[in-house]
């Protein structure tokens, strides 16, 4: 069974002091290592002028760096923002737990695992 991670319709970010957003990412980290289950992460329902910059976040992500702060630097330099979005952190904290991802053009998602 697939986890999907849903992305919000709108561009709202959650700040790096944000409670929840912190309780997100600890929640990640906490469990991902552990149980190693595959996720979806889907494209539907995100605004097509979105697409894009999702589509190049991930690219960066798997990139690489040496540090997850490395990570959020390069996405922030590359896509011109200064708050990294918390899609795209729960998608740092997947890379760096050794996932990898495909793309289904069927269901407009990518799918993350760890091999």
């Amino acid at each position: 069974m697939l986890s999907k991670v849903n992305l919000l319709k709108d561009d709202r970010n959650i700040k790096n002091g944000d409670e929840l957003g912190s309780a997100l990412i600890r929640m990640i980290e906490e469990n991902l290592d552990i149980k190693g289950l595959p996720f979806e992460y889907t494209l539907n329902g995100l605004p097509p002028d979105k697409l894009e910059f999702e589509e190049y976040a991930i690219e960066k992500i798997w990139e690489g760096g040496s540090s997850k702060e490395i990570i959020y630097d390069n996405v922030k330099e590359s896509l011109g923002i200064s708050i990294i979005p918390i899609r795209v952190k729960e998608l740092v904290e997947l890379y760096s737990a050794g996932y990898v991802y495909s793309f289904d053009s069927i269901t407009n998602s990518y799918i993350l695992i760890k091999p």
